[in-house]
């Protein structure tokens, strides 16, 4: 990669910082290692989300994006947590919603591959991480199989979706006692439904995603002729893909290396963004949220210690 990257440059009317380049770079040196990993292990993925449209529309990253998403079916999102994750570093761990530590555990909703737990300032690290003090992710989106039946698509995303919306709307630390009305009605509708049953005693949240995790891989080993994921349904029409679509990938060009795309990358963008060769900005995932929070906690640190921001991190 030639250090003239680095520069600070305006695409679609947006000013991407040398930091974010260098943020990006970061990103591209974990997807080179998982990319290495899957390859070893016949692992299926390919870019997913504003990535997948980055790589199609940009030929690199759509300017206002601050990480890399990535998708694999859930067959070979166990294979990925299972073999694949001992190819990477000590210091990259697996976040999700359950738990901000949880390194093994994943829920279906989105998975977060970071390589590391703290920013750091240290030379070392730094000549090593491209000049950045950030923590960088890549995203993981599950792509569960869904039944081709009708009725029993309906009646199985009728049941993930309540399971889902518990989940997020009662706070980690709850258990049962703490929960309002609302959602004590909600879980004795759950349990009636599924036969599963809660331990009252214990935090409600995780139980619920271990019971969404199960829900979702209910046709993992079925060759259904649609997929989704289960998380991102808008609705019973957005969001629902053709196996066929995601089967089989192209790499493509992504700044200065390439990344897998699958094939149907038309008709999955049509899908999910509409007119999607035309750029669309503002949307609540734009504008870095990740980086500038990581860059106003360190920023915060160095005031506090009445010490000088380092010319570099400005840039």
């Amino acid at each position: 990669m030639d250090e003239g990257y680095y520069n600070t440059e305006i695409r679609d009317g947006f000013r991407i910082k040398s930091m974010m380049k260098r943020v990006w770079a970061c990103q591209l040196d974990m997807l080179d290692i998982i990319d290495k990993a899957c390859r070893k292990y016949g692992i299926h993925y390919f870019a997913d989300f504003g990535t997948m449209l980055g790589a199609v529309r940009e030929g690199g990253y759509i300017a206002w994006d601050d990480d890399i998403d990535i998708g694999m079916t859930r067959l070979d999102f166990e294979r990925f947590k299972s073999l694949a994750i001992k190819e990477f570093p000590q210091s990259w761990w697996l976040k999700n919603e359950r738990s901000s530590s949880d390194k093994k555990g994943a829920n279906n909703v989105v998975v977060h591959l970071t390589d590391g737990r703290s920013i750091r300032t240290d030379k070392e690290y730094l000549a090593q991480h491209h000049g950045c003090p950030y923590t960088v992710t890549i995203d993981i989106f599950v792509w569960d199989n869904i039944p081709d039946d009708d009725n029993e698509r309906q009646t199985f995303l009728d049941l993930h979706k309540v399971v889902l919306l518990s989940a997020l709307l009662v706070e980690g630390s709850e258990c049962y006692e703490n929960c309002p009305d609302e959602m004590h009605r909600n879980l004795m509708q759950i349990e009636e439904l599924t036969a599963y049953r809660f331990d009252r005693s214990n935090p409600i949240r995780p139980q619920l995603y271990d019971l969404l995790d199960y829900i979702s891989a209910m046709y993992y080993d079925t060759e259904t002729e649609c997929v989704a994921k289960l998380g991102y349904l808008s609705s019973k029409d957005k969001g629902i893909y053709r196996r066929e679509w995601i089967s089989e990938i192209e790499y493509m060009n992504f700044e200065y290396t390439q990344i897998p795309v699958p094939k149907g990358y038309d008709e999955i963008l049509k899908e999910w963004y509409g007119d999607y060769r035309t750029p669309v900005r503002g949307t609540a995932n734009h504008g870095y949220p990740n980086y500038r929070f990581q860059e106003a906690y360190l920023f915060g640190e160095y005031k506090k210690r009445g010490l000088p921001i380092p010319e570099a991190f400005l840039a």
